[in-house]
């Protein structure tokens, strides 16, 4: 027996006991990376060893689907995500931008004359994923002829539990008069800070207290409401678009 346990130790001490490093890695989940000698943990791991459930890490989409088309004089270029196992989700998730296309579409037919190209290009960013809700903005550029292209945004907030796409109204709980005045105060407030130069009747135009003026929306992990607001609405178009954060403690009566 001391004769197993000495040969073991000398065993151990000339392979760096590297077997119990493979033993070490396994129980942890890892898989042993045999050139490079260390373990390897998945992203998951890593989250159960921070103290974190899997359940509690953030979600992502199952993969990511492109639609790229180039044609005479034209490219079509857009980037969404795709949910396993969840049809009603994918459906309104390509209702985001399958307007744009269309229109893009119909825009190069009635412009045959022209000789520059003409580009759609667009991603869809999910912006909170969790069990009960989803929340995605369209971002999308479009240049077709003129001194510039124009940057775009449509959003989605999704209901997982009732399959439903939720308004302002939804979110808030009502969308009084008392309620829309409250909050285009507060964005005007921030508006003002955040862009370089504001030009007040602009900002005051673009955030009157309509529904129509803050339709594209998304909540955040932070438990925040995120507007987006494109070129002109607010601002000149060398402010570009703008994006504002508020606290929904921030809009509570």
């Amino acid at each position: 027996m001391k004769k197993f346990v000495l040969f073991s130790i000398a065993v151990c001490f000339l392979s760096g006991c590297e077997f119990l490093d493979i033993d070490d890695c396994l129980d942890k989940g890892g898989s042993w990376n045999e050139q490079s000698k260390v373990c390897e943990l998945s992203s998951t791991t890593t989250t159960k060893e921070s103290g974190k459930s899997e359940k509690d890490a953030p979600k992502v989409s199952d993969t990511t689907k492109k639609i790229e088309e180039t044609g005479k004089l034209y490219s079509i270029n857009i980037e969404y995500p795709v949910f396993q196992n969840n049809k009603k989700l994918n459906e309104v998730i390509q209702a985001l931008f399958k307007d744009s296309v269309d229109n893009f579409k119909n825009s190069l037919k009635k412009n045959k004359s022209k000789v520059l190209e003409s580009v759609l290009e667009g991603t869809v960013e999910t912006v909170m994923d969790n069990d009960e809700q989803s929340s995605f903005v369209y971002t999308y550029y479009v240049f077709t002829g003129g001194n510039h292209g124009m940057t775009n945004f449509k959003t989605l907030m999704y209901d997982k539990k009732s399959q439903k796409v939720l308004s302002l109204e939804d979110v808030l709980g009502s969308v009084t008069e008392l309620k829309l005045k409250k909050l285009s105060t507060v964005v005007r407030q921030k508006l003002m800070k955040q862009i370089e130069a504001p030009d007040e009747k602009w900002v005051q135009e673009g955030t009157e207290p309509k529904v129509e003026n803050f339709t594209n929306f998304v909540r955040t992990e932070a438990n925040e409401l995120r507007f987006y607001f494109p070129q002109y609405q607010v601002a000149a178009y060398s402010d570009g678009p703008q994006v504002v954060n508020i606290p929904l403690s921030e809009l509570e009566d």
